[in-house]
C-alpha cells in the first residue's frame, strides 16, 4: 500500500511516476466549467458517510498500522478536530481540516489511498465540479495500476459515487467522466460485464477519433486483455498527437518489448530517456533496460 516510488517498466509504476512527478497531459477532454455551488442540504451534510464503507475503514486501519507514534498522534489530532467541526456544519473549517488530513497522508506518511479518500471528501464538501474531476482522475490513475482486488473495487466504488455526485451538480457528464466511468467497469471488478465500460468509451471514439483520453484508455484495455497489437495502435495514435507524452511513450516501449520487437522497444525507450533526462534515477533504469535489450 505504501508508495515506493520505483520504476520497473510496467504500466503500474509508470502511472505512479506520472501521478507524482509529471503533469497530466493525456486527458484533453476535461470540462473547464465548474459546477455552481448549491445550498447545503441534508443529503450533502451526510455525503461523507456515504463513501465511508467497510473497505474504506479497513484501508484506513491498515494504513495506520504503517505509521509511527508521532504520525498517529498527528492523525488523531486532525481527526478529533474534524469530529468537532462535523457537528457544527462549518463547511469552510471542515474543508480545511480535510485538506490537512489529505496532505499529511500523502506528504508526511506517503500512503496514497487515505490521501485520495480525503481528497474525495474535500471535493464533495466543496461542491466543486472541477475538484471532483481532479480527484476522479487521480483515483482512476491509481485504479489502473492497483493489483489488489479490494483496492480495485474500493477505488472504482469511490469514483462511481463521486461521478454520480458530479452529474447531479453539473447536470451532465463530460467526455472524461464517461471514460472514467468506463474505466471503473474495465479495471475495478465492480461489474460482471466489464465490456459495458469498453463500449461506452468506444462510442466516444466513434464520435470523435481525436478523443485521446478515450484512445489511451482503450489501449490500456487492449493491453490488459493481451491484445498487444491493438494496444500499440491506440498508443501510437496518441503518441503521434502528443509526442511528449512520456507515459504513452513508455507504454509503447513496454508493448513492443512484450512482442519481443527489440528494435521498436529500443526506439521508444530511447525516446522516453530523452523526455525524462531531468530524472537521473529513472534514466539509469531505462539505460539498464536499453542495455538488456541491446544484448538480446
Amino acid at each position: 500500500m505504501k508508495n515506493k516510488y520505483v520504476v520497473f517498466f510496467t504500466v503500474g509504476v509508470i502511472l505512479v511516476f506520472v501521478i507524482y512527478f509529471m503533469p497530466t497531459v493525456v486527458s484533453v477532454h476535461t470540462a473547464n466549467n465548474q459546477a455552481s455551488s448549491p445550498s447545503i442540504d441534508q443529503e450533502d451534510s451526510i455525503a461523507f458517510n456515504k463513501i465511508m464503507n467497510e473497505d474504506t475503514k479497513v484501508i484506513l486501519v491498515d494504513s495506520k498500522k504503517l505509521c509511527n507514534a508521532h504520525q498517529l498522534e498527528k492523525l488523531n489530532e486532525l481527526e478529533q478536530a474534524l469530529n468537532k467541526v462535523d457537528t457544527s456544519y462549518d463547511e469552510a473549517t471542515k474543508i480545511s481540516i480535510l485538506e490537512d488530513l489529505s496532505q499529511y497522508w500523502r506528504d508526511s506518511i506517503g500512503i496514497i489511498e487515505p490521501y485520495l479518500y480525503y481528497q474525495g471528501l474535500v471535493a464533495l464538501a466543496d461542491h466543486s465540479g472541477q475538484k471532483m474531476n481532479q480527484v476522479v482522475q487521480a483515483m482512476v490513475n491509481n485504479l489502473i495500476v492497483a493489483d489488489q482486488l479490494v483496492t480495485q473495487q474500493w477505488l472504482a466504488t469511490q469514483v462511481l459515487y463521486i461521478l454520480d455526485r458530479y452529474q447531479a451538480l453539473a447536470g451532465q457528464n463530460n467526455d472524461s467522466a464517461i471514460v472514467n466511468r468506463g474505466a471503473c467497469f474495465m479495471f475495478g471488478n465492480v461489474s460482471n460485464n466489464p465490456m459495458s465500460g469498453i463500449l461506452s468509451i468506444r462510442n466516444l471514439v466513434v464520435k470523435d477519433s481525436n478523443n485521446l483520453y478515450a484512445q489511451y484508455m482503450l489501449g490500456l484495455g487492449s493491453k490488459k486483455s493481451g491484445q498487444i497489437d491493438k494496444a500499440i495502435n491506440r498508443f501510437l495514435f496518441v503518441a503521434q498527437r502528443q509526442p511528449h507524452n512520456v507515459e504513452v511513450v513508455l507504454l509503447l516501449a513496454e508493448c513492443y518489448d512484450m512482442q519481443h520487437n527489440n528494435s521498436q522497444s529500443l526506439f521508444w525507450y530511447t525516446k522516453a530517456k530523452a523526455l525524462l533526462r531531468s530524472n537521473q534515477s529513472v534514466v539509469e533504469q531505462i539505460d539498464d533496460k536499453i542495455t538488456e535489450l541491446s544484448k538480446s
